[in-house]
């Protein structure tokens, strides 16, 4: 169990890397992805970015698309395995 969520961990990662740099910023501040832990609000990573709490609000969502759009295509591919193979057996 525990190989298979770090080989998806890995893959989320992977997928995370091909976002445009402030998507991923974004993503990051706002969900606590890559090691940060902490999660900001959209007017705490507004301030970070210098840009309204709308726009990231905006960014987020989009990045969410994006990354759930990549790891799609890579389960068709065969590279993410499916979350039905993750339940414990």
């Amino acid at each position: 169990m525990a190989e298979r969520l770090s080989c998806l961990n890995d893959e989320l990662q992977d997928a995370i890397m091909t976002l445009s740099a402030r998507h991923r910023g974004v993503l990051k501040l706002r969900n606590g992805l890559m090691g940060e832990g902490e999660k900001l609000s959209n007017e705490g990573a507004a301030l970070e970015f210098g840009i309204t709490a709308e726009r990231i609000r905006e960014l987020d969502r989009q990045a969410k698309v994006i990354l759930k759009r990549r790891l799609a295509q890579q389960v068709k591919k065969g590279g993410v395995q499916d979350q039905s193979t993750l339940a414990p057996k």
